[in-house]
């Protein structure tokens, strides 16, 4: 069964959050019912992905959340702050324009306006449970020759003359590839 977004808001009791977080916003209440037309045509699925929580395809009218993630280490309000986080880019999209950056002022006053944390990255456990599942699913390690901090990459990395460990520096944080699950 293909779920739209409105159905999984409808499910997960979010309906009236985003439609007054919508409503709250001064250049998007004129056009109330073209966006909640618009969610309905988004589907929702899940996916295995390795890096990230959830994907927007506007085009595609496809809202993609991480299956992993959600079912074996989720917790309700990370499944729901995603989920609003990608609806926050198709509302975003909708409103403002193409042109406009995707995490930029416009994209955070819809955020903050239907109830997730407006940041773009996971944060605080999000990010040790997203490593946990990047170093599960890594097939590739690196390792700084400096100090010893492994990096989990589930592609090889290319031209690795080039790619050092950050802290470390450019000359003596060389990474190594050294195990190859």
């Amino acid at each position: 069964m293909k779920f739209t977004v409105l159905n999984c808001l409808e499910e997960w009791n979010l309906v009236d959050q985003v439609i007054e977080g919508i409503q709250s916003l001064p250049f998007a209440q004129s056009k109330m019912n073209e966006a909640l037309d618009l969610l309905d045509e988004f589907k929702v699925f899940c996916t295995d992905a390795k890096t990230r929580l959830g994907r927007c395809c506007y085009g595609a009218r496809v809202i993609e959340l991480n299956e992993i993630y959600f079912t074996k280490h989720g917790l309700e309000k990370d499944r729901n702050d995603t989920f609003l986080h990608e609806i926050a880019h198709a509302l975003h999209r909708f409103f403002v324009s193409v042109h406009d950056e995707s995490h930029g002022l416009y994209w955070r006053m819809i955020a903050k306006a239907i109830g997730c944390r407006a940041t773009r990255t996971a944060s605080g456990d999000d990010s040790k449970v997203m490593r946990e599942i990047r170093v599960a699913n890594a097939k590739h390690v690196y390792t700084c020759k400096k100090c010893g901090y492994k990096i989990y990459k589930y592609r090889k990395l290319k031209n690795l003359r080039h790619r050092y460990h950050g802290p470390c520096g450019e000359r003596s944080g060389r990474l190594i590839h050294n195990q190859l699950r």
